[in-house]
């Protein structure tokens, strides 16, 4: 049993379209550039030699011309010995018989520690001090963080005061 591929519609109409616009174009140009008997011979052997060339090329793309599958469908047995079996533990689950669970309820009392405010902090980093409202105290990293609630101990420690919040000032 051979397959044979046709030409599909859109094959013909793709010609039939290709041939109409060679016809409008030998026309149209004969008549634009008003061209003698012999170069209207030779223009229409071009144009019918290229119109030949596709339909060869579409032809023989389609595998019309020129079959390239010629395969044929043969049905074989073929005898194979199986050549290692492999054997596998079968698990096998054992339902348990469970118990209900017990559940308690226990309250646990959740005291919230209340959070220390300090009014100033400081950064080892950089050796500044600023306001707890300052908005530069919230980008201290915190292994750089020092935190008091005056301001003479970054005094002391030779700190410089922020220049946005300037907390050396009252």
């Amino acid at each position: 049993m051979e397959s044979r591929k046709f030409l599909t519609i859109f094959d013909i109409i793709l010609l039939a379209v290709l041939a109409i616009s060679m016809i409008f174009f030998f026309i149209g140009s004969v008549s634009t550039f008003n061209l003698g008997d012999k170069a209207q011979i030779s223009l229409l052997i071009y144009l019918l030699l290229t119109y030949i060339i596709l339909l060869i090329l579409v032809l023989r793309f389609k595998g019309i011309w020129l079959e390239i599958n010629k395969r044929k469908i043969v049905n074989k047995f073929i005898d194979r010995p199986v050549e290692k079996i492999i054997e596998k533990p079968v698990i096998k689950y054992v339902d348990k018989i469970v118990e209900k669970p017990v559940i308690k309820t226990v309250y646990v009392d959740k005291t919230k520690e209340p959070v220390k405010k300090f009014k100033y902090y400081g950064s080892t980093l950089q050796n500044t001090y600023h306001k707890e409202k300052c908005r530069f105290s919230g980008m201290i990293k915190k292994e750089h963080l020092v935190l008091r609630n005056t301001n003479t101990y970054f005094k002391k420690k030779k700190f410089h005061p922020c220049q946005n919040c300037n907390p050396g000032k009252k």
